[in-house]
């Protein structure tokens, strides 16, 4: 059995963030990822000719440790400012986004870091002072220290399916922490939909909460590619929905506001966990009742892509660093 100092469950923003700052650390660790690729919700999907940003669309900085980094993906040429708000006159404040596509950051960063994919771990044991990470198709690793920045219902099934006996108090901190989903559709149009300028359309209602044009947002397209997100109501009643049934609720709505959309092609992707409800207070969690645990991720003092970013660095430095 392979063993490892430090291993990372999960290949999102967050994982990777942990991985790099203890890389620069000179300790080595090693990302799971069940995904074909890492990144999580910082994703792009090629559909066809085109290519598409299907969970997160941008982010936005306010802490200057993140600034940090963002400069040093900007000066690799991995991110780049998408627009300054989605309003008419914008507010100012920078919106980033992946050069060609959301997940440019997490494959420039994994190219640097011994991350896995293709792994889905099925339990998480504790035993003989290691963890133990059963896989459904790999043979299983083990490790002096675990992070944990799966989605935290997944987090929990994976400790419960290894029968690890956490503090009271840490499985109530994680028992409290919800998620909202979100349904994603991606769509070539028949004929081109009225967009404004920068690419973005930020609704902020129900059923649609944001709409994006892939090609006027800088993705390497020969047309345009459109990206509804649905708000979590509408993704709740509608999430076992045909496509069909999804495409006429958008198309509805669009007519409400005085636009036709004609749809030449769809995809849907269903986001379980898109974005938190309700977080944990502190940036990250140190497991009582077993060692060496530490849990990380969005669902962790903030939501976006920065806290996500925020929490897996202080992951990575309650991990002893």
């Amino acid at each position: 059995m392979d063993h490892f100092e430090i291993a990372i469950i999960g290949a999102g923003i967050s994982g990777l963030m942990a991985a790099t700052y203890l890389a620069k650390k000179g300790k080595n660790s090693v990302l799971f990822d069940k995904g074909r690729g890492p990144g999580g919700r910082m994703s792009t999907r090629r559909f066809g000719k085109f290519r598409l940003d299907h969970g997160a669309q941008f982010f936005t900085v306010r802490n200057p440790r993140f600034e940090k980094y963002v400069q040093s993906w900007e000066k690799a040429g991995v991110a780049k400012v998408w627009c300054k708000g989605f309003s008419g006159t914008g507010d100012g404040h920078p919106r980033f986004c992946g050069a060609e596509g959301m997940n440019s950051i997490p494959k420039w960063l994994a190219g640097q870091l011994d991350v896995r994919t293709g792994h889905k771990v099925k339990s998480v044991r504790f035993f003989n002072k290691s963890w133990h990470l059963d896989f459904e198709e790999s043979p299983s690793v083990s490790a002096d220290q675990l992070l944990m920045t799966s989605p935290v219902p997944q987090t929990i099934a994976l400790l419960e399916a290894g029968q690890v006996e956490l503090a009271s108090s840490t499985r109530k901190f994680l028992s409290l922490i919800s998620y909202n989903p979100c349904i994603a559709m991606m769509v070539i149009p028949k004929h081109p939909l009225s967009m404004p300028e920068n690419g973005g359309w930020q609704i902020n209602e129900e059923p649609i909460q944001f709409v994006a044009d892939n090609q006027l947002k800088g993705l390497p397209n020969p047309g345009q590619a459109l990206t509804f997100h649905l708000g979590p109501e509408a993704s709740t009643e509608h999430w076992e929905s045909e496509p069909e049934k999804l495409s006429e609720l958008v198309r509805g709505e669009l007519r409400r506001r005085g636009i036709k959309l004609e749809i030449k092609d769809i995809q849907i992707h269903h986001w379980r966990y898109s974005q938190p409800a309700r977080i944990h207070d502190e940036s990250c969690l140190v497991a009582e009742g077993v060692p060496n645990l530490v849990f990380a991720g969005d669902a962790f003092a903030g939501s976006k892509i920065e806290g996500s970013v925020l929490s897996g660095l202080s992951a990575a430095q309650a991990i002893g660093v």
